[in-house]
């Protein structure tokens, strides 16, 4: 919900930071640079945020997948190999062969 209310906040300090429609054009501009700064910054730390959310995604879906594949393997049980798409969607498709 930040990052959808953040973003139109920043391109809007952008965009009137070059304007110049104000009486004080240097402390408005810095004051609004401050804010882009600001605004900047907290879309960086929620970005940090959501890659860690994604690898440790990740790290459970491979855990979970090894421990699939550990009891099918006591059952006796074949499992075909996983794709690289499973987890990596910008992966190259395999070679067909």
């Amino acid at each position: 919900m930040f990052a959808t209310r953040a973003v139109p906040v920043a391109l809007l300090a952008i965009l009137t930071t070059g304007c110049g429609l104000t009486e004080k054009p240097t402390v408005n501009t810095a004051e609004l640079l401050v804010e882009t700064q600001t605004v900047v910054s907290e879309l960086r730390l929620e970005l940090t945020s959501f890659q860690d959310q994604i690898d440790s995604l990740r790290f459970e879906l491979g855990r979970q997948d090894s421990l699939l594949r550990a009891i099918a393997n006591l059952q006796g049980m074949q499992i075909p190999p996983r794709a690289p798409a499973a987890l990596y969607p910008d992966a190259p498709p395999p070679a067909d062969r």
